[in-house]
C-alpha cells in the first residue's frame, strides 16, 4: 500500500513522539525512585547526626524517639557489640563491626547501606555514623514502601504517558493535516494540469510563500524550544530551592519537635534539663526566623520592587558600624576616601550588602584585625572586608555565593548563618550591574569585595 505524504509525516512524527515519551517515562520512573531513596537517606543522616549530638538520651528516650519518627535505632560499642536496639533484643544480635555500613563509618565517619535485615526480614536502608568516643549510632528505615511507591508511580506515569501520547498524536494528526493540505492541493492541481484538465488557480504558486511558511514554522519552533529551556531552567531552580529550604527547615524543626516531646514526657519537671532544653528550642526558633527573613529578603530583591534613595556611601557605613557597636572596636580598621561618595540604591539593600560581609568576617575570624575599605577608580567604586581568619579552600570559592552553599556546614550553622547572606549580596549587586568577588588563602585570611561601575549612572561624587 502506498502511503501519502500526510501518512508518512504522521507515522514519522508519531514514532519520534512515542520514543520520546517512552524515554521520558523511564527517566521519570528512575527519578522518583532515586528521589525517594535520597529523601530517606537524608532523613536518616539527620536523625543520626541529631542523636550523636544528644548522648544524654536514655534507652527509653531512644525507644520513644524511634517510635515517633518511624525508624530503627541501634547503638554499637567500639568493639562491635550492640549496646541498644529499638526493634530487636540485643542478646540475639551478632557483632556488627564487620557490617559494611560500620566499616564505612570507621573509614569515612559515615556509612550508608541498603540490604535485607536478617533480624527483621525486611528491606532496610542503614545509615551509620561514628561518635567521637568510638561508638556508632545506626539509624535504619524500612524501604519496602519506596518500592511500593515506585510501582504506584510507574502505573500513574504509564497511564498519564498513554493519555498524553494519544492526545499528542491526535493533535499531531490534525496539525499535520492542516499543514500539508496546501501541498496536497498543489499536488492535486499539478496532476490535473498533467492530465490536461483546466485549472483556475494554484493555492501556493511560488517558493516564496512556502519559504515564508518554513520561516514562520522555524521561528515558532525556536520560540517553543526557548520557552521550554527557560521553563526547565526555572523548574530546576525551583526544585533546588525547595529542596534546600526543606533541608534547612528540617534540622531546627526536628530539634524543636524532639526537645518539646522530651519536655512533654517529663523532662519539663527536671530543673537540670528543662531550662537547657528551652534554650535550645529558642535558639532553633530564632534560626527559623532568620531563615524566613532571608528568604523573604531574597524574594523582594529578585522582584526588584524596592525604592531607591540618593545615599552617602561612607556615611551609611559609619552609621551601620555604630549600630553594630563596632565603630570604636580596636579590631576594626576603617579605610575611607576623603571624598564622600553618593549612590542611588535602596538603603535596606545597601546595609545588607555591608552587614553580610562584616558579619562573616567577625564570625569566621574571631581574632586579628578586620580591614573595611571603600575605594574608587575612574570606572567603579569598591567595598571590601579583609579578615585574618582560617581562609577558604580554593575549590570552594567559586560556589560561595550560591544559595545555601556552605564549605563547612556544621560550623556555619553553629555560628547562626542561614546560607543565604552571600547570595543576597550577589543579587543586590547584580541589580545595580555590579559584581562580587572573593580572594582567600588558607591559613592567611580572606577578602570579600563588591564593585559598582560608575557608568551605571548610580554613582556620583560630592566634596
Amino acid at each position: 500500500m502506498r502511503l501519502t505524504l500526510l501518512q508518512k509525516g504522521f507515522l514519522g512524527f508519531g514514532s519520534i513522539i512515542t520514543l520520546g515519551m517512552l524515554l521520558l517515562t523511564l527517566s521519570m520512573t528512575s527519578f522518583f525512585m532515586n528521589y525517594g531513596l535520597a529523601v530517606h537517606e537524608n532523613s536518616l543522616k539527620n536523625h543520626a547526626t541529631y542523636l550523636m549530638k544528644t548522648p544524654y538520651l536514655s534507652d527509653s528516650d531512644l525507644n520513644h524517639y524511634a517510635k515517633i519518627h518511624g525508624i530503627r535505632i541501634t547503638v554499637i560499642n567500639p568493639n562491635g557489640t550492640v549496646r541498644f536496639d529499638s526493634e530487636a533484643p540485643i542478646a540475639t544480635m551478632e557483632n556488627h563491626l564487620s557490617r559494611p555500613e560500620i566499616r564505612n563509618a570507621i573509614a569515612k565517619g559515615l556509612g550508608v547501606r541498603i540490604h535485607r535485615s536478617e533480624t527483621l526480614n525486611k528491606p532496610m536502608m542503614y545509615v551509620a555514623i561514628k561518635v567521637p568516643n568510638g561508638s556508632f549510632i545506626r539509624t535504619a528505615m524500612d524501604i519496602a514502601s519506596v518500592h511500593e511507591e515506585q510501582k504506584h508511580v510507574q502505573h500513574l506515569i504509564a497511564t498519564a504517558t498513554l493519555l498524553i501520547l494519544i492526545a499528542i498524536l491526535f493533535l499531531l494528526f490534525v496539525s499535520l493535516k492542516g499543514l500539508l493540505s496546501p501541498l496536497q492541493k498543489v499536488n492535486e492541481n499539478l496532476k490535473k494540469l498533467a492530465q490536461g484538465a483546466q485549472i483556475v488557480s494554484i493555492p501556493i504558486q511560488s517558493k516564496d510563500e512556502l519559504g515564508d511558511l518554513s520561516v514562520m514554522m522555524n521561528q515558532l519552533i525556536e520560540q517553543i524550544a526557548g520557552q521550554q529551556e527557560r521553563l526547565r531552567s526555572l523548574e530546576n531552580l525551583r526544585r533546588d530551592f525547595v529542596a534546600n529550604v526543606s533541608h534547612e527547615l528540617r534540622t531546627p524543626l526536628s530539634a524543636i519537635v524532639g526537645f518539646l516531646q522530651t519536655l512533654e514526657d517529663g523532662a519539663i519537671d527536671e530543673p537540670t534539663h528543662n531550662r537547657r532544653f528551652l534554650t535550645i528550642i529558642a535558639r532553633n526558633v530564632e534560626r527559623l526566623s532568620l531563615l524566613v527573613d532571608d528568604i523573604l529578603n531574597l524574594a523582594r530583591i529578585e522582584n526588584n520592587t524596592a525604592p531607591t534613595q540618593h545615599l552617602n556611601l561612607c556615611q551609611e557605613l559609619r552609621q551601620l558600624l555604630e549600630d553594630m557597636a563596632l565603630i570604636d572596636n580596636p579590631r576594626i580598621k576603617l579605610n575611607l576616601p576623603v571624598k564622600e561618595i553618593f549612590i542611588n540604591i535602596n538603603q535596606s539593600e545597601l546595609l545588607s550588602a555591608f552587614r553580610n560581609y562584616i558579619d562573616n568576617a567577625i564570625k569566621y575570624a574571631p581574632e586579628g584585625d578586620i580591614q573595611i575599605s571603600i575605594t574608587e577608580t575612574d570606572n567603579d567604586v569598591q567595598f571590601s572586608v579583609t579578615d585574618h581568619g582560617q581562609g577558604i579552600d580554593p575549590s570552594f570559592q567559586d560556589r560561595l555565593f550560591e544559595r545555601f552553599y556552605r564549605p563547612d556546614k556544621d560550623r556555619s550553622r553553629e555560628s547562626g548563618g542561614t546560607g543565604l547572606g552571600l547570595a543576597i549580596v550577589k543579587h543586590i549587586l547584580q541589580k545595580q550591574s555590579g559584581q562580587v568577588f572573593v580572594s582567600s588563602t588558607v591559613g592567611v585570611g580572606s577578602t570579600f569585595s563588591w564593585v559598582l561601575p560608575k557608568h551605571h549612572g548610580d554613582v556620583t561624587e560630592s566634596s
